[in-house]
């Protein structure tokens, strides 16, 4: 099954002949893990994204296919902003690490995992090795923090990375250099990881990213390595994407299994903007 056709969007970012990429290798599935409210199944509020909550039950197809098939997967991502939300996260996670697969959470909202603080500290201690935690940072400085994430959110956000890492949780930061430099920024933020004692490198790409910009995902672009996956409210559906950053409406979709995801994507969406490299 090919990509669906692709919409006219007439964005000045996008070349007029978009590079056309291949799936090299399935090497990480991305999960989108919803945000349909937790006392329903397939329905979400108008103001959500149009996923349902990723469950167990969806994703052990795509761990056996990625086994049967040997797509060679290595890791996978869980994403959707507040992935504790999902009551099924930790048994997800555990599936994955059961067929010898690395997890990484990504967070942009602290409070959730602050609520599910003892579960996760639980289920560290017997999966640090293959669990990785990814928090947003939009800026390294408490007013350039609560600008973007509102006021009083500092002080839990400086509670939840010195309880990761006094209890030896394997961190990652995605930061944002907002108006500054990439230099300034990448002083800005590893003054404060010293300050906190948090061993997060600043110089090391696997400990530290930037947030998605116009040229901040460098010249590989996500759907040549990888494939997200998710749970679409209105039908219940499963449905396999190429990007896992691109809003619903301009998402690139295939069908619900990875076999049928193997087609090439072109890069014609304002968000593939970010794959280009500078």
């Amino acid at each position: 099954m090919t990509a669906l056709r692709s919409r006219p969007l007439g964005d000045a970012r996008i070349p007029r002949s978009a590079p056309v990429i291949p799936l090299d290798r399935l090497r990480t599935l991305w999960v989108d893990t919803g945000t349909a409210p937790a006392d329903t199944d397939d329905a979400a509020t108008d103001a959500d994204d149009g996923l349902a909550y990723f469950r167990l039950r969806d994703l052990e197809p795509y761990l056996t296919e990625i086994e049967q098939e040997q797509l060679g997967t290595e890791e996978v991502r869980f994403v959707g902003g507040a992935p504790f939300r999902n009551p099924q996260l930790l048994p997800m996670l555990a599936a994955c690490i059961d067929r010898d697969l690395q997890v990484t959470v990504s967070l942009d909202d602290i409070g959730t995992l602050t609520r599910h603080a003892g579960s996760l500290l639980e289920f560290g201690l017997w999966h640090a090795d293959a669990l990785t935690i990814t928090l947003s940072l939009p800026h390294y400085s408490q007013a350039g923090y609560e600008a973007r994430r509102g006021p009083g959110s500092w002080q839990p956000l400086l509670d939840a990375l010195t309880w990761l890492a006094c209890h030896g949780f394997r961190l990652s930061i995605t930061g944002d250099r907002w108006q500054e430099t990439r230099e300034v920024a990448r002083r800005g933020f590893a003054a404060l990881f010293r300050a906190l004692d948090v061993p997060v490198d600043v110089e090391d790409p696997q400990q530290f990213l930037w947030a998605p910009d116009r040229h901040s995902r460098g010249p590989v672009p996500t759907c040549r390595c990888g494939r997200a996956v998710a749970r679409r409210w209105d039908s219940g559906q499963r449905v396999v994407r190429a990007c896992p950053f691109l809003p619903t409406g301009q998402a690139v979709e295939f069908g619900a299994g990875l076999r049928s995801a193997q087609a090439p994507v072109r890069l014609d969406r304002p968000g593939c903007a970010g794959c280009f490299p500078p």
